[in-house]
């Protein structure tokens, strides 16, 4: 799974918490950003202090910013 894969996920989920749960913005951005790190760590069963976790959550952050 590549990063534009969890890309769509982030989108979804967070599309889905602010018009279904109701919440703001940015409160369904940051949800959906800890559920899908929450995923990719599972898909993966990577450790929070492997180099390719957080060199993931780095592009994966740079790029839910823009």
């Amino acid at each position: 799974m590549t990063l534009e894969y969890y890309l769509d996920l982030y989108q979804e989920r967070a599309a889905i918490y602010e018009y279904d749960a109701l919440l703001s913005r940015v409160d369904a951005e940051s949800k959906a950003t800890n559920d899908i790190l929450k995923q990719y760590l599972d898909d993966r069963n990577i450790d929070t202090q492997d180099f390719k976790y957080r060199q993931f959550v780095l592009k994966f952050i740079q790029k839910t910013r823009n």
